[in-house]
């Protein structure tokens, strides 16, 4: 028995299907071969923001509904330097939206919306998050999911778009806290 790793570097995006044939010891009459299959991505269609530069970076929308907005901030981060934070000097009433640049989800076969989450709860105020994506620009948009409870620490969250969302050129993506 050997173990061995195989390193597949696709020149092309998309479905990848190769057969991988070895031959053990000397015997080179008799090779066992091996189906390889694959998804390759293309990192030029892929979307990937952190916080580390101008806030809120290029093409985002920061906007005050009620009391406050989206912020930078050191003091929470989950990696790198600094993070979006949405805050209130208050226990209540406060909300803000982030939004990202238009997304083209045409191009993609998986795409997803990966994000990690801190949402604490201050002595007895919670604080929410919802998330929410439009595929027309803006005009109307549709709830992906509500973080209405505690989460201590940063956790990942990963939301498909593809069964339930259009794939349109028009797409955004609008955090509401």
């Amino acid at each position: 028995t050997s173990d061995f790793k195989v390193y597949y570097r696709p020149l092309a995006a998309g479905i990848h299907v190769d057969t991988l044939v070895f031959f053990m010891n000397s015997d080179s009459t008799s090779g066992d071969t091996v189906l390889l299959s694959g998804y390759s991505y293309d990192p030029a269609l892929s979307y990937f923001q952190g916080f580390e530069g101008t806030f809120p970076p290029e093409k985002w929308t920061n906007t005050t509904i009620t009391g406050h907005a989206w912020e930078r901030s050191s003091s929470y981060k989950n990696s790198g330097t600094y993070s979006a934070k949405f805050t209130g000097s208050g226990y209540s009433g406060y909300q803000g939206t982030l939004i990202t640049p238009v997304l083209d989800l045409t191009n993609g076969t998986t795409d997803s919306l990966k994000y990690y989450l801190k949402n604490d709860e201050w002595y007895g105020d919670q604080n929410e998050c919802h998330v929410y994506i439009s595929t027309d620009l803006g005009s109307s948009w549709t709830l992906i999911t509500s973080h209405t409870t505690d989460v201590d620490d940063f956790t990942k969250y990963s939301h498909s778009l593809e069964e339930l969302y259009s794939q349109t050129d028009s797409t955004l993506i609008k955090f509401l806290g």
